[in-house]
Parts: C-alpha cells; sequence; structure tokens
C-alpha cells in the first residue's frame, strides 16, 4: 500500500459509478421528451447509448481527474505501441472473446436472457438498429470513457492505496458490475482482470483502449459485417444456448493462453528517461583564489 489518501479508494469510486448512472438518467431527459412528443423511439439506438456515455462518463472523469491532483499525462497515459503489441493484443483479446462466449452460454442456461433485454443485446450486436450506431458505441465510445474511468482514474488510485493483485481483482469487478446484468458480469469482469495486468505492467493506456476496442470490434465485425453463422458464438441471445465447437473453444483457449505468456515475457515498462547532462551548466567550486 502506498498511500491512503489517494483518490480513488473503493467507496469514492463506488460513487463516480453512482454519479455515471445519475447523470446518465439526467442528459438522456431529452430523449424521453423526444420520444413523447414525437411517438418515435430513439432510447434504444445505439447512437443514443453512445451519447449517453461521453456525457456521464466524460463528465465523472473529468470530476475525478480534479480531484486526484494528478498531471493528466499519469492518470491517462497514452503512449505509443509497436506491431508485436498490437499483435499480442489482437491474439489475446481473439481468445479471451470465444472463451468468453462460451462461458456467457453456460450463464445463459443457468438464467435466460429476457427477451427485451436480449433484444436490445442483438440490436446493438447485429447492427440492425443502425450498423454505424452500434460501431460508434461499440468500438469507439465505450472503448475511451470505460477505459479512462476504470484504468485511468479507479485503477489508479486503487494502485496507490492497495497491492496490486487486490487493484486488479477489484477493479476489474467493479468493471463488471458496471455492466448491471449477470450476463455480462463474468465476462466483463475477466476482461477487466486482464486490462488492468496490462495497464500494471505497461503504465500504458494505449494497450487497453486497442484491447477494448478488439473484445467489443471482433464479434461485432463477425457478426454484423461478415454475417458468419458460427453456433454458439453467433446464436441469437433470445434462441435457445448452445455450446460452441470444440475446435473453436480450444483454439480460444491456445489464443488466450498464447496472448497471456507473450504479454508477460514482452510488455514492460519503459526505463526512465535519465535527466540530460550539459556540461556547459554544470557548475564547478570556484579555485581561483587556491595556491
Amino acid at each position: 500500500m502506498n498511500s491512503d489518501k489517494a483518490f480513488p479508494g473503493f467507496w469514492q469510486s463506488v460513487l463516480l459509478l453512482i454519479g455515471v448512472f445519475i447523470i446518465q438518467v439526467i442528459v438522456l431527459i431529452p430523449v424521453f421528451v423526444y420520444e413523447f412528443i414525437s411517438k418515435v423511439s430513439i432510447l434504444h439506438h445505439p447512437a443514443t447509448t453512445g451519447y449517453a456515455n461521453i456525457l456521464s462518463i466524460g463528465i465523472v472523469v473529468f470530476f475525478a481527474w480534479k480531484l486526484m491532483k494528478l498531471p493528466a499525462k499519469q492518470v491517462f497515459p497514452i503512449k505509443g505501441i509497436n506491431i508485436a503489441e498490437i499483435g499480442i493484443v489482437l491474439i489475446t483479446t481473439l481468445g479471451f472473446s470465444i472463451l468468453l462466449s462460451e462461458l456467457d452460454n453456460i450463464v445463459r442456461i443457468v438464467l435466460p436472457v429476457p427477451e427485451n433485454i436480449a433484444e436490445m443485446f442483438e440490436k446493438l450486436i447485429s447492427g440492425s438498429g443502425s450498423m454505424w450506431g452500434s460501431f460508434f458505441a461499440l468500438a469507439i465510445v465505450a472503448p475511451l470513457t470505460e477505459e479512462t474511468l476504470f484504468r485511468g482514474v479507479i485503477l489508479n488510485g486503487y494502485l496507490k492505496r492497495y497491492s496490486p493483485a487486490t487493484a486488479i481483482i477489484v477493479s476489474g469487478l467493479m468493471f463488471g458490475l458496471f455492466h448491471l446484468n449477470p450476463w455480462q458480469f463474468f465476462g466483463a469482469a475477466i476482461i477487466g482482470f486482464v486490462f488492468a495486468w496490462w495497464f500494471i505492467k505497461t503504465g500504458n493506456l494505449t494497450l487497453t483502449i486497442l484491447g477494448h476496442f478488439f473484445a467489443n470490434f471482433i464479434p461485432f465485425f463477425i457478426i454484423a459485417i461478415l454475417d458468419i453463422e458460427i453456433g454458439g458464438f453467433t446464436t441469437n441471445y433470445s434462441g435457445q444456448p448452445e455450446f460452441q465447437p470444440l475446435w473453436l473453444d480450444l483454439t480460444g483457449l491456445f489464443l488466450a493462453v498464447s496472448g497471456l505468456l507473450l504479454a508477460s515475457r514482452f510488455f514492460r515498462k519503459p526505463a526512465p528517461e535519465e535527466p540530460e547532462y550539459n556540461l556547459a551548466e554544470e557548475e564547478f567550486p570556484d579555485t581561483s583564489n587556491e595556491v
């Protein structure tokens, strides 16, 4: 533990998330008014989801950053990445996308998804409501807003208060709870653990944003753009749950484990830059009066 006064701690982060939900309701008031007047439903349009997330999470992130009293580059360390790092992120997130899809099938068997929620999930991931709206909400807004909040603000604060293991576990669980439904909780929590680990190893928010992009874009790309049918992977939420082919699960396991091993070996924080030595500015003792 580094400091019990660093912001945010656990309960402070809970208040931040409550603030996100309150602001979401407030910023959606114009949407409710529009629907009431026009009788046109836009509440569940993907672009509406993106709009609400940008404003609600953006306001909370800005407020939290001010309370942290740290430079922006320390809270939101956006740094360059190389081709190898991009490859590792892609391999890992593809593997986990497959494995977590199978976990999702198990959860749906135990706890079936209500029809209205299933319809909302399918509309978002398939792009049936709006292809560009879904891409905007899933691949652009969610990675940027959620990573700056959970890895930039919350994990940063936790690392100054708790051990790295505690910070990873608690921030990941909160990321799962943030989705407000049991069908996304387990997958979001697990991928949250991975992103938190990446952030701790590299101190680079770019990697987690890219990983979040891939995690959301891969199923969208397969289902909405390629329109490929894979049993258990592209099955509708409202349909009967089924398991994925064994070859797909084994492929996902291989990719996920390989990605984690590669990250463990190659993901490192860059060495701190040494101060430049300027001989012209170096001060030397005055020896002119010495004999």
